[in-house]
């Protein structure tokens, strides 16, 4: 039988390199192909950097001495998958109780090189290790009892362990680690733990917990809690209020903002006496004056006053800093005046360069004929001079057999130990685009292969504002992967898919998230005409959310959807992915 095996290897892998013998290895391991893989592992010779791959895959496989991995480790710490072979041998010898072997191999490990879910069992682990070796291993495990507090196996459970040891900062930064991750429910059970302290009654404040009016009232007026327990409550009561003014003693700048936020909110909840109001309490000479006003002029179109809302608007463009609005909006005034003119849209300045163009420059853009319109395009900079280096040269082939996540773990090191972004750039512009200014070309890379060619401007759109090209994000919200789904969007795309068996950890893999994606945009589509802002809206907001507003509202132009829609997040999306998606369009490649 194993000549069957050597017949069929030699036959099919005369010209495979190592990348491929390492993925046919990794494929035949999870079939349980043990033998197969050890044929495939044993062409892979030492000196090439898919030798320490080929190493991590054998510790599952064979016993390979302490000496040897160690010394190879050692050798080749500027790879990532150095510190997971050795986080591995400290394991196997950790269970294996043999502690010094461990700590050796343990203390090889660099926690720069681990991807972000393995750093809590390599905490857990190395505090085990050391304690076994007669060490202290408290700071290790307060770093992963507050630090990675929201990993349920290693971090929370620590926490329960060691939190009467722990100091109140201590606990604090745990709980908001928490907070952080909108980890309610076990933020309340860690809540239990505080002592009955201004901290405790604070933070009950904070996440709901009881009758906020008794929990304050338990507050010491010298804490530092309280102040900031009135900050929370001020919204709730009056009589917060009055404490805010009598205690805070806010500037006028900060009384100016609050009155701003109350316009914004009466604006969007369509209570114009509130309005009103606190428009007439901003000052002039307020920084907040100029939003004020263009909130005022929305309020004067919103409730069909048009020929005082052009007037309003004429008289006080000089406050308003983007011109293409103001422009763009005097022309929807027109229309609805009965006297369209397209006058106002040629008074925008289409000269900038593409990436400083803002949405209604875009926007209006579709309005005029081309000819009138400067062509404004540019051609993505080519990058001279790469090096491919050992590194640069294995995350690339890592790449191209698929191992995606070892790829971008390779890379994320790499750029942590040599800051090297123009070649990484190169293989893995993925990762390198995080650390460039946003405002650059360069920051629209296409890294991914994205099927659907006529979809892929729209879909990077997307990407870049949902995740910025991070396949493993996940958001505040539990949106996970490039494409950004929560767990029940998902599940209900991997239906419509003809998905069988679905897990939400699918939608880390790149090539899995841009298909559901791609799906879910035509969904969007259809459902709505192909009309993009509605489309883009939706896939931030919802669809049902969009749909009950445009039920709702007299929507006759889709730039009104843009400004009257409640929810500020899904405005400033719909604006910056369309902006994506026009440069998208123009970059040259």
């Amino acid at each position: 039988m194993k000549k069957i095996i050597l017949s069929i290897f030699i036959t099919t892998n005369i010209f495979a390199s190592e990348g491929d013998f390492i993925k046919k290895a990794w494929d035949n391991i999870k079939e349980d192909n043990l033998q197969s893989a050890n044929i495939y592992l044993s062409n892979i010779k030492e000196g090439n950097p898919f030798y320490l791959y080929r190493l991590y895959l054998e510790s599952s496989l064979k016993d390979i001495p302490n000496e040897k991995i160690f010394d190879i480790i050692k050798q080749n710490r500027n790879f990532a998958i150095s510190s997971y072979i050795a986080l591995k041998y400290a394991s196997i010898n950790f269970y294996n109780n043999q502690y010094k072997e461990a700590l050796k191999f343990i203390d090889l490990v660099d926690k720069d090189a681990l991807f972000d879910d393995d750093i809590p069992f390599y905490l857990y682990l190395k505090s085990q290790i050391y304690e076994k070796n007669g060490y202290d291993a408290f700071n290790i495990k307060k770093e992963l009892a507050t630090e990675y507090i929201n990993d349920r196996y290693y971090g929370y459970q620590t926490y329960m362990d060691i939190y009467p040891d722990l100091s109140e900062e201590d606990k604090i930064k745990a709980l908001e680690n928490l907070i952080k991750k909108r980890m309610k429910e076990r933020a309340k059970y860690v809540l239990n733990t505080f002592p009955e302290t201004d901290a405790k009654y604070y933070y009950q404040i904070k996440l709901g917990v009881g009758d906020y009016n008794k929990i304050f009232e338990k507050i010491d007026k010298s804490s530092i809690y309280y102040k900031k327990a009135i900050i929370l409550l001020v919204s709730k009561e009056d009589k917060y209020y009055r404490l805010y003014l009598e205690i805070i003693k806010p500037t006028k700048e900060e009384i100016e903002k609050d009155y701003f936020n109350n316009l914004e909110n009466a604006f969007f909840k369509k209570d114009w006496k509130t309005f009103i109001n606190f428009y007439q309490k901003i000052d002039k000479s307020s920084k907040y004056y100029p939003d004020a006003v263009w909130y005022y002029f929305l309020y004067l179109y919103r409730t069909d006053r048009y020929e005082e809302a052009k007037s309003y608007l004429l008289d006080n463009i000089d406050l308003i800093k983007d011109k293409s609005k103001a422009y763009y909006w005097l022309y929807l005034v027109s229309k609805k005046l009965g006297t369209e003119n397209i006058s106002y849209l040629k008074d925008i300045d289409f000269s900038n360069d593409l990436i400083k163009l803002s949405f209604y420059d875009i926007y209006a853009k579709s309005l005029i004929q081309p000819e009138n319109i400067k062509k404004v395009s540019y051609t993505m900079p080519k990058i001279k001079n790469i090096y491919l280096n050992q590194n640069l040269s294995l995350i690339k082939e890592l790449k191209d057999i698929n191992l995606y996540k070892w790829a971008y773990i390779e890379s994320r090191y790499y750029l942590k130990k040599t800051g090297d972004l123009k070649n990484l750039y190169s293989v893995s512009p993925e990762v390198a685009v995080r650390q460039l200014p946003k405002d650059k070309i360069e920051s629209f890379p296409k890294p991914f292969n994205v099927k659907d060619k006529d979809m892929e401007n729209l879909i990077y759109s997307i990407m870049r504002q949902e995740s910025y090209f991070n396949p493993y994000a996940i958001s505040r919200s539990n949106a996970i992967g490039l494409m950004q789904f929560i767990p029940s969007t998902a599940k209900w795309m991997a239906q419509k898919l003809g998905y069988k068996q679905f897990d939400i950890t699918y939608m880390f893999e790149p090539e899995i998230s841009i298909e559901f994606g791609r799906a879910y945009l035509s969904h969007l589509i259809n459902l709505f005409d192909g009309n993009l802002i509605y489309v883009v809206a939706s896939y931030n907001a919802g669809e049902g959310n969009v749909k009950r507003f445009l039920n709702s509202e007299n929507i006759t132009d889709p730039v009104e959807f843009v400004e009257f829609f409640p929810y500020a997040e899904t405005r400033d999306y719909v604006k910056k992915v369309l902006k994506n998606l026009y440069i998208y369009k123009n970059i040259e490649e």
